[in-house]
C-alpha cells in the first residue's frame, strides 16, 4: 500500500502519511482482538444462582460481548487499574444488591456503586475513577458471588 500511494503521490508525502492512519487504526483493532482473545482463554466460569458466569482479567474493553456470546448471564471483570465490575445481560432477572450488601461488609474502603437497575455493580470506570479501588481479587470477588448463591440455596 505504501508503494502504491507514493506513486499516486510522489511529491505529497503528507497524502501518504493520512493514508496510513487507517492502517494504524485496523493495527489497533486487531492486537486489542488478539488481547482479548488471551485473556478470554484465562477466564474463570462459574455457576450463579441466575446461569453461567463468567470473569476475566483484561484491560480491554468490549470483554462483555464475548462472554455474552458463550451464554454468560453474568460477566465479572477486573482492569490493571484496579477497576473492578459486574454486569448482567440487559434482560435477565438478576438482582445484585445482595452482591453489593455483602461487598460493603467484606470491602468497606472501596468505592463500589450499585446500578439503579441492579445489573451492574462497579468500582471504578473511565468516566468515574474510584476515590479508593478494591483490595479484592478477580477470585475473591467471583467467590463473594457464590457465596451468595449458596446463602440463597439454603433459604429455600
Amino acid at each position: 500500500l505504501i508503494a502504491g500511494y507514493n506513486m499516486l503521490f510522489p511529491n505529497r508525502p503528507h497524502h501518504v502519511a493520512r493514508a496510513m492512519l487507517s492502517n494504524d487504526a485496523w493495527y489497533e483493532h486487531e492486537a486489542r482482538e488478539l488481547r482479548l482473545e488471551q485473556a478470554f482463554a484465562s477466564r474463570l466460569e462459574f455457576s450463579t444462582q441466575w446461569g453461567l458466569g463468567i470473569a476475566m482479567q483484561s484491560d480491554d474493553g468490549a470483554s462483555s460481548r464475548l462472554a455474552y456470546g458463550q451464554g454468560a448471564v453474568l460477566f465479572v471483570y477486573r482492569d490493571s487499574r484496579g477497576y473492578m465490575g459486574i454486569a448482567a445481560q440487559s434482560r435477565s432477572h438478576v438482582d445484585l444488591a445482595p452482591v453489593y450488601t455483602s461487598l460493603r461488609q467484606v470491602d468497606p474502603l472501596a468505592d463500589w456503586y450499585l446500578h439503579p437497575n441492579h445489573r451492574m455493580l462497579l468500582c471504578g470506570t473511565n468516566k468515574s475513577p474510584p476515590r479508593q479501588t478494591s483490595r479484592l481479587s478477580l477470585q475473591e470477588l467471583v467467590d463473594i458471588i457464590c457465596e451468595k448463591r449458596k446463602q440463597t440455596r439454603r433459604h429455600h
